[in-house]
């Protein structure tokens, strides 16, 4: 695909004057059967029966802030010039077979993505996230594309990196797995659930009291990378594992709207990138697929929060306590 078929446009704001960079859609990356009346694109995916909705937006949907760079005569330069896609993926069924069929989408779309952009203006990052909302029982489904990687994803990479300098070649990762599975039948663990390839627990220091972070078992860096068969086992799991959340946040009195599942995958290095000195294999060996999950629209009363600008967070009681709860969680209930 030509390069000048990536839209994106740059913004400056007037008061910081910080660039702003509007992350478009890849124009023509859906064969739509439906299109909406200002133009959004709708296309339909159908895995094994459950049917998931495709809306690319012909409108950007999404910001992305970066700091500028002068290169000469009061002229900005951003080396990176992101451009990405924004798409949004919905499912009518909170089942499974419903996660498994979003899951299966959120990868054949990431691979059409990358399969569609040239190599020099490949992807970096794929950045997949669903909401299910409660009250409705439905899935909404978020797949973000670009050249830039989120903060959040190059501060766990530098972590892992950090942590393999300092404990000689072993990975943060596989540590961790290793000794929540360790752990898993001691009383006191953070274990709350487990299948054949993946592992749930709650994690050392939550930003949420109720999260659940998932790891597989097999060392997996991208998302993309999962067979039929682990994304199946990963739909399991994650639906288990939001039952469990809304049973035991319900028995601690607190009411939320929405749970919010973040997969976290490792990006695919491009020349120019910010973390270009990071080879793809170093990558492939300190970085780990894994699963965020946790409630949204935090209540007043007895909710984690943070205390202004200090970056802290409070939770409510211990990890291990709040894991004993989720493990028994699925006992009383049917």
């Amino acid at each position: 695909m030509p390069s000048d078929e990536f839209r994106r446009e740059i913004r400056t704001d007037p008061a910081t004057g910080r660039k702003i960079i509007v992350l478009p859609d890849l124009k023509g990356d859906v064969h739509s059967y439906m299109t909406t009346p200002i133009g959004d694109k709708i296309d339909f995916l159908s895995i094994n029966g459950t049917s998931v909705s495709v809306l690319t937006p012909e409108v950007p949907l999404f910001l992305l802030e970066e700091r500028g760079e002068v290169v000469g005569d009061g002229a900005v330069y951003d080396r990176s010039s992101a451009f990405g896609a924004d798409e949004r993926l919905n499912v009518d069924v909170f089942s499974p077979s419903g996660l498994e069929a979003l899951l299966k989408s959120f990868k054949s779309r990431s691979i059409e993505l990358h399969s569609r952009a040239t190599n020099k203006d490949s992807l970096t990052q794929f950045f997949p996230y669903f909401v299910y909302v409660s009250d409705q029982r439905s899935l909404t489904g978020i797949l973000l594309a670009s050249r830039a990687i989120p903060p959040v994803i190059l501060s766990e990479i530098e972590k892992s990196e950090n942590h393999a300098a300092y404990h000689s070649e072993r990975y943060m990762y596989c540590d961790i797995r290793d000794e929540e599975k360790r752990m898993s039948n001691d009383s006191e663990s953070r274990f709350v659930t487990k299948n054949m390839d993946y592992i749930a627990f709650t994690p050392f220091a939550p930003s949420d009291q109720h999260g659940i972070h998932i790891l597989p078992f097999k060392h997996i860096p991208r998302f993309e990378d999962l067979s039929d068969e682990q994304i199946r086992n990963l739909a399991m799991i994650v639906y288990e594992s939001m039952r469990r959340i809304q049973i035991v946040a319900k028995d601690d009195r607190r009411h939320f709207d929405i749970v919010n599942v973040v997969l976290h995958s490792a990006p695919n290095i491009i020349k120019g990138d910010k973390t270009s000195q990071r080879t793809r294999y170093l990558l492939e060996r300190i970085y780990h697929f894994h699963v965020e999950i946790s409630p949204g629209q935090n209540p007043m009363h007895g909710s984690p929060y943070e205390i202004p600008f200090s970056g802290w967070t409070i939770v409510a009681g211990r990890p291990k306590d709040t894991a004993y709860k989720l493990r028994q969680a699925l006992n009383h209930h049917s």
